[in-house]
């Protein structure tokens, strides 16, 4: 079994973090997702983040250093139910972009396939909303 890649983005817009709700139950998370077959890690984040905010300014700042984290019991149960497609893996090879949001704050349109709603919190509320911990960590790699 193989790690899924995967391109997050940590989306910045004067001194406010993105995060987005998950519609499946996991909570607050960051915009982002699978890269496809044939894609790079680069076109995977624009394709998501078009898909997942919409067509807004934005541009990449920087880019941590890949990691692999291995799924655990909790994530192959809720994989089950919600992503069965997932179980093919052992894990998510994360490519964490910082990403600057220049566009207007108030035009983010979230995939309502994905997420029900969106907020921009400041950078010391980030950690206590988001659930899941490999989002925590994501963000931990980005943002000092």
């Amino acid at each position: 079994m193989d790690f899924r890649r995967c391109a997050l983005g940590v989306v910045e817009h004067k001194g406010r973090y993105l995060l987005m709700h998950d519609i499946h139950g996991y909570g607050w998370e960051l915009p982002g997702g699978g890269v496809e077959v044939g894609e790079s890690v680069e076109d995977a984040l624009h394709r998501e983040l078009f898909e997942e905010i919409g067509n807004n300014g934005m541009r990449v700042v920087q880019m941590a250093e890949p990691y692999r984290w291995e799924f655990g019991p909790e994530h192959v149960k809720r994989f089950k139910k919600d992503f069965p497609y997932l179980l093919d893996f052992v894990g998510a090879e994360f490519h964490v972009f910082l990403v600057e949001y220049f566009g207007d704050p108030r035009a983010v349109t979230p995939d309502p396939d994905e997420h029900d709603d969106y907020r921009w919190v400041k950078k010391d509320r980030v950690e206590e909303l988001i659930s899941r911990k490999e989002y925590v960590d994501a963000f931990r790699r980005v943002v000092a």
